[in-house]
């Protein structure tokens, strides 16, 4: 039996030490159901002092997918790995890593028993995992931080992590969460000069992309939004995928398949990361906009991706995704925007949502994101 976990980092960090262990810390990847046992233990404990509607279908769900070769609810998300801090044959902690499409590793959560804190070993441990993932490689590197707890912020920005936003009331009414992101390199990439070197569109070029001007309805006379119930894999990825493919690296048939799958009434659990596709559509059944609708543990909504002909099917599809949001008890609802659809970010700001986030480069060289949230009445 494990010793009973009483101490757990905040998610996406570990925990700074003042001591050095005297002991060779191990890491290797969880391979054992014991230690997999005890771990879901921990999570479930001590996660929800932190988040809201978190259960023990959180952890299983977290250490079932790790070490597959695919997340098979996935579609931002690749894989997961957990890997766990051993000194001799006694795990420490453990911290977990989620692979996103573009390149970049999410770290946490990230747990340490309390009677092997102040041994420097949750530096350790992400030292090790931060050089693998690293030397893998992995781009990009970010971790998700209350607010409220700074020796965790401290950890990380020691460890050149730097914030790229606050997202409000994320996991818990009124409980803030920092973004904090670090590259494999000291600087980010700048945006427009790799985009002209690659021979990617610039800003200028994917704002006329965006247009279709062929398909648009721009008075919005007899436009329709709704939940699509049975959402055609084909037709969804004709629709977003030039858009989608200007700010997402590795889009394949997957991405679309899992995002549809997901929509099914049997996936809509948290565990099952069930989704719902919003359309809007004209008066002769054209797609003019389409929203990806995720509920989020804690309460919160994410809309990704979010693409739109005009601003007239945007407006319409925003206000009732508002809707939609409220009508399933969500507190919060956010959207990713790429910075360059910024007619996007100013009707998402016009909607009453604000500007939360800069995430640099979360999919894709070159190509930034940003975070507008709005609490709901």
């Amino acid at each position: 039996m494990l010793p009973k976990a009483t101490n757990l980092a905040a998610a996406g960090t570990g925990l700074a030490d003042s001591s050095r262990s005297d002991t060779p810390l191990v890491v290797k990847e969880l391979d054992t159901a014991t230690a997999t046992a005890e771990f879901v233990s921990l999570l479930t404990e001590e996660l929800p002092a932190h988040y809201d509607e978190v259960d023990e279908t959180f952890a299983t769900n977290l250490f079932r997918v790790s070490g597959m070769d695919a997340d098979p609810d996935g579609y931002f998300t690749l894989r997961k790995k957990v890997f766990v801090g051993l000194l001799g044959d006694r795990p420490v902690g453990f911290t977990v890593a989620t692979f996103k499409r573009g390149g970049s590793v999410k770290i946490g959560p990230t747990a340490v028993f309390r009677q092997f804190r102040r041994r420097r070993l949750a530096s350790f441990l992400r030292d090790e995992v931060e050089r693998r993932l690293f030397a893998g490689g992995t781009r990009k590197l970010y971790v998700t931080i209350a607010n409220s707890n700074t020796p965790a912020l401290m950890f990380n920005l020691g460890r050149e992590f730097r914030v790229e936003g606050l997202l409000r009331s994320q996991y818990r009414l009124g409980r803030d969460e920092l973004v904090l992101g670090k590259f494999a390199h000291s600087v980010a990439t700048d945006v427009e000069t790799l985009l002209q070197s690659s021979g990617h569109p610039t800003s200028a070029s994917v704002s006329r992309d965006l247009e279709r001007p062929a398909e648009r309805d721009s008075d919005g006379a007899g436009m329709v939004t709704s939940v699509w119930a049975d959402p055609d894999v084909g037709e969804v990825r004709r629709y977003l995928e030039p858009v989608l493919e200007t700010y997402i690296a590795g889009l394949d048939a997957s991405f679309y398949s899992h995002m549809v799958a997901a929509c099914a009434p049997e996936r809509q659990h948290y565990h099952r990361k069930g989704k719902s596709l919003i359309a809007t559509r004209s008066v002769t059944g054209a797609v003019q906009a389409i929203a990806v609708f995720v509920p989020k543990r804690g309460g919160a909504a994410k809309l990704s991706p979010l693409v739109a002909n005009s601003e007239t099917a945007l407006r319409l599809l925003i206000q009732s995704c508002g809707a939609h949001a409220r009508g399933a008890d969500r507190h919060k609802l956010y959207a990713h925007v790429p910075m360059e659809m910024r007619l996007t970010a100013q009707v998402l700001q016009e909607e009453g949502f604000g500007l939360e986030a800069q995430l640099r480069e979360p999919y894709k060289p070159g190509a930034d994101v940003l975070v507008f949230g709005a609490e709901l009445d």
